[in-house]
């Protein structure tokens, strides 16, 4: 898959951007850390999303266990 600007999963320019709640957010500001509820895998330059890990399941355990 390529998005807009020519560029694919494994580029610098496709970066993973983290989502979370209202409460994440919250306790992120107090210095405490918060797992995201939502991945998106998306191009920095046009905003083209690839993929999207969300939820509580094991991909995005196993995705924040690996990229800290």
């Amino acid at each position: 898959m390529v998005c807009a600007c020519g560029y694919s999963i494994g580029d610098p320019w496709v970066v993973p951007k983290q989502r979370y709640s209202f409460f994440g957010w919250f306790v992120m500001s107090c210095g405490i850390s918060y797992p995201p509820n939502r991945i998106n895998i998306e191009c920095d330059r046009c905003g083209e999303v690839f993929d999207v890990i969300e939820g509580t399941g094991e991909f995005l355990e196993e995705y924040t266990r690996r990229n800290r």
